[in-house]
């Protein structure tokens, strides 16, 4: 695959895996370029449904027969495709065998800033408002924009814009697992690099160094505007044009700042041309700076002064960044998806100037158990700024808990004298707000699943006072079912039906409710309108627990005369594909776990492999890659030779790990990583054929032949 393949070389885009959204954003945007469009996916959806509409020839069985001759070509063809697709899958094998050129998504988005100007933003907090903010202003312009963007607009519902006459594409440049570094930015906005990713970039240096090798890719005669101050020295090409920015100085900033009555207003200075008067749209003190970064990139693309003065205002922000839920004379409430301690800090901050007079508490669930570890101080810090701080469990996404990592450590750390709780479950929330005589301004930060604890609904707040808070977390439906429940007579009361958790559904999926319900009406057990009286719960939990990919199963009653279920799914460690023909997965507990229909993203072995063999020594090897995120990411194959020695596949360059003997891995892995993060990003990730860690004291590296 060639790096600077040029994405109009091809006249058709085949996706193997079409139906998720990020995948479906291009889809669109290839539509729009007059592609032929096709792929395949396992599941028809209404999203695929309104695809297929559109003009995409999406199927949905694993069939090389069924890809139209219109994607056969291979000098014509792009394919595209998600890593959830397990490798050997047959389309993918198919065109890997037949010498097409196949990418990643971020590949691709790094492709489309080859043939258009990219206009990007990268930093570790701020890219999502000002690349959403940027595109907003240039759709407005009669410059107009396509976009990619990190977050759903509030303008336009949607992450994706597309423009017939725009040669401008605006990215979120993301610099987890260094994507942003398939990108060729005409110009770019660098709001910051605090510390984050250390899992997977190791060190503070090796971070910022991503964003150092960034910089490097700005096409010549283009623009880097870099906040002023940040921990960066760019290594531009001849000829890129340097701009700083931040909000009180530098070549872009404000001047004149006016803060009163929930509004702001700010003078632009700027070396493109200074713009009086800007309103912000979503006033937050962050957003000035904000603005001034988009506004350089608006006026960088061709923006005029009053098409950009004209739009500031009508900017009305991304869902979950400083997203106002609630704002009236009884009641403040802000949902932001703030999960570092530099982004919450802004973020109180900037609703401590529009509320100087009001009492600010924040409900705060921190995110990854690696980035609570490693920045527990600096949450606290930034949370003690606030009146009152309301801690929830930490949301683990897909890390496994650490020993001694929790919210407590936040909690503990906090200044004394802050108002300050910690709840470990919803009901627990809930039940502390409820029972507060009084909330002025309500904040719900963190990047997890906070917000579904929480329902905001203004009209049902304005209609009972009394209820404030209830409404506004949803407490509203709970209460009209619970008041309905109490008064019916014990033996009429009707099952109303079930609600169904799954946990893990996102990555896995091997259940759904649907099964659940027809299993369960298999059984002659679904609950729906028996009487409550005549449910047995613990029968529901012993059938739905011997589902072979349900590891338990907890279920009870509603206030609301629903029997609630929380799934808990089997997570697959490790595939096996042995060569006597095994197909089979071992889930987190070391137990052999039959092959779901849905593909997994977990790493593949191959070899002479048997059961005992994979038990033994695989497991643990499959168990440490799921639970660690750095090699999570970096290894998509084992490989079991004769000898019963392992060599691994990495996704990352071209080389070979020979781990040799099974054994001893977290010092094999230690000793990998320190020289991955060490040696490998200095001299280059496909300079080494094969790279042995199998004696202790050594590292053998074996060159390419040339």
């Amino acid at each position: 695959m060639d790096k600077n393949t040029n994405i109009n070389t091809f006249n058709s885009v085949y996706f193997i895996g079409a139906g998720g959204i990020g995948m479906s954003a291009l889809i669109r945007y290839f539509l729009s370029k007059g592609k032929k469009v096709g792929g395949y996916d396992r599941t028809p959806t209404d999203l695929t449904a309104s695809l297929i509409k559109e003009g995409a020839d999406i199927h949905f069985e694993e069939n090389v027969s069924l890809i139209p001759s219109a994607f056969l070509n291979p000098s014509t063809t792009l394919v595209i495709y998600t890593p959830a697709i397990p490798i050997d899958h047959k389309e993918l094998v198919f065109f890997q065998t037949h010498q097409f050129v196949i990418k990643k998504r971020a590949q691709v988005l790094g492709m489309i800033t080859k043939t258009e100007k990219g206009l990007c933003v990268a930093g570790t907090h701020g890219k999502t408002t000002t690349s959403t903010m940027a595109a907003y202003l240039l759709d407005q312009s009669q410059v107009k924009c396509n976009a990619f963007l990190g977050g759903i607009s509030q303008n336009y519902g949607t992450n994706l814009l597309l423009s017939d006459t725009s040669n401008f594409v605006v990215i979120e440049a993301d610099e987890f697992d260094r994507s942003f570094h398939w990108l060729s930015p005409y110009a770019t906005v660098i709001s910051a690099t605090d510390s984050d990713h250390l899992d997977i970039y190791g060190t503070h240096e090796s971070y910022v160094e991503s964003f150092r090798k960034y910089t490097s890719l700005i096409q010549p005669k283009g623009f880097l505007i870099l906040k002023k101050g940040i921990d960066l020295i760019p290594d531009v090409q001849e000829g890129v044009t340097t701009y700083t920015y931040s909000i009180k100085e530098g070549d872009f900033h404000a001047e004149n700042i006016r803060i009163g009555n929930g509004e702001i207003y700010f003078d632009y200075i700027s070396p493109l041309g200074n713009i009086d008067n800007i309103q912000l749209g979503v006033p937050a003190y962050i957003n000035i700076e904000n603005g001034i970064a988009a506004m350089a990139l608006a006026q960088i693309a061709g923006a005029t002064a009053d098409e950009i003065k004209k739009a500031m205002p009508g900017f009305k922000g991304v869902e979950r960044r400083f997203d106002f839920k609630l704002k009236n004379d009884n009641i403040v409430l802000l949902s932001d998806y703030a999960h570092h301690p530099a982004e919450i800090k802004q973020s109180i901050l900037s609703m401590r100037m529009l509320y100087p007079d009001k009492k600010i508490t924040a409900i705060f669930q921190p995110h990854l158990y690696t980035r609570t570890r490693d920045f527990y101080n600096d949450f606290a810090q930034s949370l003690s700024l606030l009146d009152e701080a309301i801690l929830v469990d930490i949301y683990p996404a897909r890390e496994q808990p650490i020993e001694g990592i929790s919210s407590q450590l936040i909690y503990d750390n906090l200044r004394p004298g802050i108002e300050k709780h910690l709840c470990h479950n919803q009901e627990e929330l809930l039940n502390l707000l409820k029972n507060k005589q009084k909330i002025e301004v309500l904040m719900v930060l963190g990047a997890g699943d906070i917000t579904n604890y929480l329902r905001f609904t203004e009209k049902q707040v304005m209609i009972r006072r009394l209820f404030i808070l209830s409404a506004i977390i949803g407490m509203a439906i709970y209460l009209i079912f619970a008041i309905t429940a109490f008064n019916d007579k014990p033996g009429l009361q009707l099952c109303q039906g079930m609600k169904y958790t799954i946990k893990d559904s996102i990555d896995y999926g091997f259940i759904t409710p649907n099964e659940i319900n027809s299993l369960l009406k298999k059984k002659k057990l679904h609950p729906e309108k028996k009487q409550i009286k005549d449910i047995n719960i613990r029968e529901l939990e012993q059938t739905l627990s011997q589902h072979p990919f349900i590891t338990k199963a907890e279920c009870f009653l509603t206030s609301g005369n629903k029997v609630a279920v929380d799934i808990y799914q089997r997570v697959p460690v490790l595939r096996i594909m042995s060569n006597n023909g095994d197909d089979y997965y071992i889930d987190d507990k070391g137990y052999i776990m039959k092959s779901p229909e849905k593909a997994v993203h977990v790493a593949i072995a191959t070899g002479p492999i048997d059961r005992k063999f994979a038990s033994e020594f695989l497991y643990p090897l499959g168990k440490l890659l799921q639970t660690d995120q750095f090699w999570n990411a970096q290894i998509e194959q084992i490989n079991v030779t004769n000898k019963k020695e392992l060599e691994l596949i990495p996704r990352v360059g071209n080389h070979t790990l020979f781990l040799g003997k099974p054994g001893d891995y977290n010092e094999k892995f230690r000793k990998l990583q320190k020289f991955y993060k060490e040696a490998l990003n200095q001299i280059g990730w496909n300079k080494y054929e094969r790279i042995s860690i199998e004696f202790n004291n050594q590292i053998i590296c074996t060159k390419k032949e040339k």
